[in-house]
């Protein structure tokens, strides 16, 4: 998060929170606008400690975006499926000692998914047009499951567009300590490479950090 800059974009399949919880202060992102959305529920309780920890005025737009292809546990939809911010994302209720389950709004990561409406149809037509067109991409911690094959539609789709368009990625950076897994990147991103991309590739994320702290990121 160190390297984030204005105009980067963040992608995760996680449902977590920890990417949010991670944004130093001096990044201009908040949940108002920050998911690539409009969500209500900013000044429930999770929304409104997150602004508060980070320091952070909800008026002012996000200047970087973080796209959950996946859901997240925060959110719960309403009204022609908009984003609300859930107040305890975490908090399990209970009711005479039975668990309340509060809906959230997940997709599985599987080939059944509803990315045909919104918030993930824009959500995900969002990180295409990214992945589209930036030049430098930094994978970390995704190994690209085989139950996944949406995911894995999507990435193939993506490098062959490039491809076929000549807009090359210029950089490609992979963390992970399972070669096998920098393999399948770097063969699924091949065609979008071209003949000139630089693939770099590291064994976790605190050796891609400490080679970006040296020299930063090539973009």
């Amino acid at each position: 998060m160190t390297c984030c800059k204005t105009q980067d974009t963040l992608i995760t399949f996680n449902y977590d929170t920890v990417i949010e919880e991670s944004i130093p202060n001096k990044v201009k992102w908040n949940p108002r606008d920050g998911y690539g959305i409009q969500a209500s529920g900013i000044n429930g309780k999770w929304a409104k400690g997150w602004r508060k920890k980070h320091q952070c005025d909800s008026t002012v737009p996000s200047q970087v975006r973080l796209l959950k292809l996946h859901g997240s546990l925060n959110w719960t939809l309403y009204n022609n499926n908009a984003v609300r911010l859930k107040p305890r994302p975490y908090v399990v209720r209970s009711n005479r000692r039975n668990p309340v389950f509060d809906k959230c709004s997940i997709l599985p990561p599987g080939w059944h998914k509803r990315v045909d409406v919104n918030p993930y149809c824009k959500i995900w037509q969002d990180a295409r047009l990214k992945i589209e067109s930036c030049s430098a991409l930094a994978i970390i911690g995704y190994s690209l499951p085989e139950t996944d094959l949406l995911a894995r539609a999507f990435f193939a789709e993506v490098s062959r567009l490039r491809a076929k368009r000549k807009k090359f990625l210029s950089y490609l950076y992979i963390a992970d300590p399972d070669e096998s897994i920098k393999d399948r990147f770097v063969n699924l991103f091949a065609p979008a490479l071209g003949p000139k991309g630089h693939v770099y590739r590291y064994k976790s994320v605190s050796e891609l950090k400490e080679a970006w702290k040296r020299s930063g990121p090539k973009r």
